[in-house]
């Protein structure tokens, strides 16, 4: 049986934020920072950081009997991980002449191969190109072709729907995973190139420097075709161990005490419930995993009472997933028949947590410390931290950046605005990448002079806390008042009837834009018009208040990381002649 550690809780805070974070990053201290060129440009960096992420790797080869991954009934030690990994970089360079800087995708649902997959090519120096495995088979292409991809990892779902696309491509290889029947002149399966060479010398250090390109995600891409936003290896353990200093933050915010590692204390368990092929799942999860010794949980797909079952079944501690999952966990049907007593913590991203959500957590399940963040791909996942007693006090933030980032909020001409102003956020520090693949003109207007422009507006008070208010362009100015749809949302939300809320802005001849909104309601609820515009009435200024809103009990339209397709809304809306 898997075991997690426990963790104490406080109802107050022993030490200030500002003290915490003098204390764990003062010289000497766990979470020391020192100045670095990075790119050109001085950045704090952490000075007990791992140099790259095949360090991390080799690192936790200390720890050969601990489970790393489980999935299903198979549950994966750090020793197979390191055998089988190793097997397969070496298969890839042998056979494939896979060397560094090339590019490997990934392509697959969360099977344990993807992991192997991940460090396999970390191991060559290769660029590791995860892939959204709920892509079309011309989506996935793209970004295979646009990549430079020469080798694709792929599962037989994503094999299926790329075979009308691999003759174009070019690539040296397709690696099949869990596909026994897939045959073709550059079909080989994973399993045997694995046992092929089991037996080869560990592959070489290829030489990696901190600042080498490591991944290349692809955006969302609702507006257009995806960018590749392109990390290295600083990047990404820059956002690994800030992750780690949230916790010590959050420890020592509860304690005053600095959390000091025990050899001997069993690594908590960790359900991860969103898909590797994201920066978060595959940074903040898969890496940060091995990076602490840590076991995470995979699922073939995300199923509610699985994972009910799953944190009973194996005293998982803590959880990774997007607000609509922990939503569907608290009002499960079931919920009061499992024994969820060993899950202490939550991290929950993605999308907007609210407060709503915080106080069922607190009412439901009381021992657990949620955190919640904000983050982008662009970012190398997330860069603030709002968690434990601060979350409490202010679920609506997303709290303070990691100590290694610079933020700011510029009004449109750039210029920096004064605390509690809201303006766009902008940030800078060794967890932002360098820019996008192939793509100049999106670069230049995405990062400059080093500062990420998230396109998200927000403000950020005397404190450093941040709130977000809107994407920039789903603000809607309404008379020449600016209303943030998240506020508006937020709101609508607060009904015990609504189960979420989308709200855009439409084309108004005297106005220029009108307030509209989509609730998506609980099922067996009803609710007029009239009365959603009067319970929003008692939280909003009336300029706020949508003019027109629309029910459903169908389940809104999303993203892959959870966030509602606003335009999608709005076109219907428009398609549909309500306008």
């Amino acid at each position: 049986m898997i075991e997690t550690w426990e963790h104490a809780m406080t109802d107050r805070a022993a030490v200030s934020t500002a003290e915490a974070l003098r204390r764990l990053t003062a010289p000497g201290a766990p979470f020391a920072m020192e100045d670095c060129d990075v790119g050109g440009r001085m950045m704090r960096v952490y000075s007990n950081a791992p140099s790259t992420l095949r360090d991390i790797f080799f690192t936790a080869m200390g720890r050969p009997d601990r489970p790393y991954l489980y999935f299903e009934s198979d549950e994966l030690s750090y020793a197979r991980v390191h055998r089988d990994a190793q097997a397969l970089a070496a298969a890839l360079h042998h056979r494939f002449g896979v060397r560094k800087g090339d590019r490997v995708a990934i392509c697959m649902r969360n099977y344990p191969e993807w992991a192997l997959a991940y460090w396999a090519t970390i191991l060559l120096g290769a660029i590791v190109v995860p892939i959204n495995a709920w892509g079309s088979g011309a989506e996935m292409a793209y970004v295979i072709d646009h990549s430079g991809s020469t080798i694709v990892v792929a599962d037989d779902e994503r094999i299926e729907r790329l075979a009308l696309h691999f003759e174009t491509l070019g690539l040296r290889a397709i690696v099949a995973v869990r596909a026994p029947d897939r045959t073709g002149a550059v079909i080989h399966g994973f399993d045997a190139l694995v046992a092929d060479f089991q037996d080869s010398a560990p592959m070489p250090d290829p030489g990696l420097m901190p600042d080498d390109d490591a991944t290349i995600f692809y955006t969302s891409g609702t507006t257009g075709r995806p960018k590749g936003a392109v990390g290295s290896h600083r990047n990404a353990i820059s956002c690994i161990v800030s992750g780690a200093f949230n916790g010590a933050l959050s420890h020592m915010r509860r304690t005053g005490e600095i959390l000091t590692p025990d050899p001997d204390m069993v690594p908590p368990v960790y359900l991860y419930g969103g898909p590797l092929f994201h920066v978060g799942g595959c940074n903040s999860g898969l890496a940060a995993t091995m990076a602490g010794g840590a076991c995470m949980v995979l699922m073939y797909r995300w199923n509610v009472g699985q994972a009910l079952a799953l944190i009973e079944q194996l005293k998982i501690g803590g959880l990774g997933a997007v607000p609509t999952m922990v939503w569907q966990m608290l009002e499960h049907p079931d919920f009061e028949n499992y024994d969820l007593s060993s899950l202490v913590s939550a991290a929950i991203g993605g999308a907007a947590a609210g407060p709503e959500l915080h106080a069922r957590l607190e009412e439901k399940l009381p021992q657990v410390v949620p955190a919640t963040g904000y983050g982008a791909t662009e970012t190398s996942g997330g860069c603030t931290f709002n968690g434990g007693l601060d979350y409490a006090a202010r679920p609506a933030g997303v709290g303070v950046p990691t100590p290694v980032l610079d933020v700011k909020c510029v009004d449109e001409a750039g210029r920096a605005v004064a605390p509690g102003v809201a303006g766009e956020l902008c940030l800078r520090g060794p967890s932002i990448l360098r820019g996008y693949w192939k793509d100049a003109a999106a670069t230049a207007t995405a990062f400059r002079d080093g500062w990420f422009h998230s396109g998200d507006i927000a403000h950020i008070d005397e404190e450093g806390r941040i709130t977000l208010l809107d994407r920039a362009k789903d603000m809607i100015i309404r008379g020449g008042e600016n209303v943030y749809s998240i506020e508006v949302e937020d709101a609508l939300m607060a009904h015990d009837a609504v189960l979420a809320a989308g709200v855009f802005g439409l084309p108004d001849q005297i106005l220029g834009e009108t307030v509209a909104a989509v609730v998506q309601l609980a099922p067996g609820s009803r609710l007029a018009e009239s009365e959603l515009q009067a319970f929003a009435a008692t939280r909003l200024a009336y300029f706020k208040i949508p003019a027109l809103i629309a029910t459903t009990h169908d389940e809104l339209p999303k993203n892959e990381t959870g966030k509602i397709l606003k335009r999608v809304l709005r076109d219907e809306w428009i398609a549909k002649g309500a306008a």
